[in-house]
């Protein structure tokens, strides 16, 4: 109109304004961008994770962290927040907001027959990503399992693309992969063994866990070092409201949780589980100590897990967790007081991590980790007899294992307009011992006879992702770049990854996506790659038409292709079967392609173990492992 207005003593006056200073005046005049951040808790203080935050005014939303953080950029002006999260009950928050502002909000669980979402609330969820099980915690005492002890691994193997590698265990075998290809993590901290009994009883306590996150096709940026799969825990912070003690007692185990509040700003979770096998084994003992024929043995494993958390007047928090389990199996054969054979296998497991977190203005957060984490496997065999009237003892000591130090820092930016970037640094410092042996021969007062092998490794790693989602569609682009270095050799990869997701309604969606992943270790061998071996490099992609996380389309194996022998010399690398799409009705015939590539590869290869297979939900184009760039 070319008029422009002016307060003066309570009174509005217009005047002409030039062409010129017109484009001024209405950049003046514009609203103001403005940030919301803020943190989402349940009742007892503990942060909630993967929780959408949707103003359905402008049509704007965003997700939380792990730690419950968001924020949300918008005009200023009047807002109404639709806060949606699984197993909480929806939320609906009016406000006006007129500055950047911070603020905590508390979400209800989730009560059976007592929430009902309509279809404004429902179009605000976040689209599923392909491959994503979240598995809620909760839920593990609906799942069967063996002597009626919860294993959140066995839980996960009644999930399609899932099974375990025995009946019973709990080793997983993701995609047709083998347990060595699955990255675990517990708050941040890598676990190399995850079992006790044997492989019976898998080594999380459940009382423990707030999330359960299992990758079995398209990994996040942030995720690498592993082809089959990324299983992601993380630990309640405990209850800052009020003390809490649980007690239980199995057939296998009994386990003891205590929670509570130290001071205003910190609160800690303390669990202990341990078996009474030993008392089972005490008549046996005793017969065997009686002069019994029959062999005695005993049995004991046991874990502890911590973690204590303080809140910070700035807005930062800082976590320390830690995690300690053990078995112990011994056997003894043969005559008491005479000729015997004594038998002893121990395990340990151990991980660590410090974290600290701290929003850095509305729109930054900031994470940095350091973890520790350490297994070690020692077998010993002590040979007892007599040499006329002297007891002599030939004993062989057995060990492996492996160590771990590791840094990481990331940085989370939302940038407002649906973005969502995050951006990350990584490295590590390995110890592969994959061989140490002792031996002694007649008297254990003899000199030892050491075979030790220590590798040392180190691997770096960087990573940048963008998550835009826009109205129904959700991309996620991002680039992984990891680097290992083990003595006289050095291998680097690039690792694209790519996901589309466009929701038809509240719960279908179709989903398209792509990546690539690189493993320099075994856990068979316990030691990285040499020079003249290869590593493991896969990449997936494929459509998909889902509904929720059930599968419409699987893989069927195409024996007539091969990787030529000369593309990888490694013996930890056989040739491996190209994969071709084909589509299958439901489960069934998931579990149908399983049963076949697993026959196919031991009737080739004269083996049971097969490469790792990466499925996502739907149609799926599988490459085979191919030597990494050095």
């Amino acid at each position: 109109t070319g008029l422009g207005y002016r307060v003066i003593g309570g009174q509005v006056g217009l005047f002409r304004v030039e062409e010129a200073q017109r484009g001024d005046m209405m950049a003046l005049h514009s609203p103001p961008k403005l940030t919301l951040r803020g943190y989402l808790l349940d009742p007892h203080g503990e942060a909630i994770a993967g929780a959408t935050v949707y103003d359905s005014l402008s049509q704007q939303g965003s997700y939380s962290n792990r730690y419950g953080f968001f924020s949300l950029s918008r005009e200023a002006g009047p807002m109404v927040l639709l806060l949606r999260a699984a197993n909480y009950q929806p939320h609906r928050l009016a406000l006006v907001m007129q500055r950047d502002s911070s603020i905590t909000l508390t979400m209800q669980p989730r009560v059976a027959g007592a929430v009902q979402i309509d279809d404004s609330m429902a179009m605000a969820g976040e689209p599923l990503t392909l491959g994503l099980i979240q598995f809620p915690v909760e839920r593990l005492e609906e799942v069967p399992t063996l002597l009626g002890e919860p294993d959140i691994l066995k839980a996960l193997a009644l999930t399609p693309g899932v099974s375990l590698g025995i009946e019973g265990s709990s080793g997983l075998l993701v995609r047709g992969g083998t347990p060595d290809q699955n990255l675990i993590r517990l708050d941040g901290a890598r676990l190399y063994n995850v079992t006790h009994l044997l492989g019976f009883v898998s080594a999380f306590n459940s009382d423990a866990l707030q999330e359960v996150d299992l990758y079995k096709g398209q990994f996040p940026a942030r995720y690498g070092e592993r082809l089959a799969s990324v299983l992601d825990l993380r630990m309640r912070e405990g209850n800052s409201e009020s003390f809490r003690g649980e007690a239980g007692i199995g057939l296998v185990s009994s386990q003891l949780s205590m929670e509570g509040p130290l001071g205003e700003r910190s609160s800690f979770l303390a669990t202990a589980r341990s078996s009474y096998a030993t008392l089972a084994a005490i008549p046996i003992g005793l017969a065997y100590r009686s002069g019994s024929p029959e062999p005695a043995f005993n049995y004991w494993l046991y874990d502890l897990t911590g973690k204590v958390n303080h809140r910070f007047r700035d807005g930062g928090r800082l976590f320390l967790s830690a995690y300690h389990g053990q078995d112990w199996f011994t056997t003894r054969e043969g005559t008491f007081n005479g000729d015997e054979f004594l038998g002893r296998y121990n395990w340990i497991n151990q991980a660590a991590n410090l974290r600290y977190t701290r929003p850095l203005g509305q729109r930054w957060f900031w994470e940095a980790q350091a973890h520790y984490s350490r297994y070690a496997f020692q077998l010993v065999g002590d040979d007892r007899y007599f040499a006329g009237d002297s007891l002599l003892t030939d004993r062989l000591d057995s060990r492996h294992g492996v160590q771990d130090w590791s840094g990481r820092s990331t940085l989370d930016f939302y940038p407002g307009g649906g973005h969502r970037l995050q951006g990350g640094v990584q490295g590590d410092l390995h110890r592969f011992r994959p061989r140490d042996l002792r031996v002694q021969a007649g008297d254990l007062n003899a000199p030892i006879s050491r075979t030790d092998t220590l590798i040392p490794a180190r691997h770096l790693a960087a990573w940048l992702e963008d998550r835009w989602r826009w109205g129904r569609l959700e991309l996620a682009v991002g680039m992984r770049m990891s680097l290992f270095q083990a003595p006289d050799s050095t291998f680097r990869s690039w690792e694209p990854r790519l996901h589309a997701a466009y929701a038809l309604c509240p719960r279908w969606q179709v989903s398209a996506s792509y990546g690539r992943v690189a493993q320099y270790e075994s856990g068979h061998s316990w030691r990285p790659l040499f020079t003249s071996e290869c590593g493991a490099l896969a990449a997936a992609w494929g459509p998909g038409f889902g509904r929720g996380s059930d599968a419409l389309a699987t893989l069927a194996p195409d024996p007539g292709r091969l990787l030529p022998a000369d593309r990888c010399p490694s013996a930890l690398s056989p040739r491996i079967p190209r994969y071709r799409a084909a589509p299958t009705r439901g489960l069934a015939g998931a579990h149908r392609a399983r049963r076949t590539g697993s026959r196919l590869w031991r009737r080739v290869y004269g083996t049971g173990r097969i490469p790792a297979l990466f499925r996502l939900a739907g149609l799926h184009l599988v490459a085979q492992p191919v030597a990494v760039s050095r």
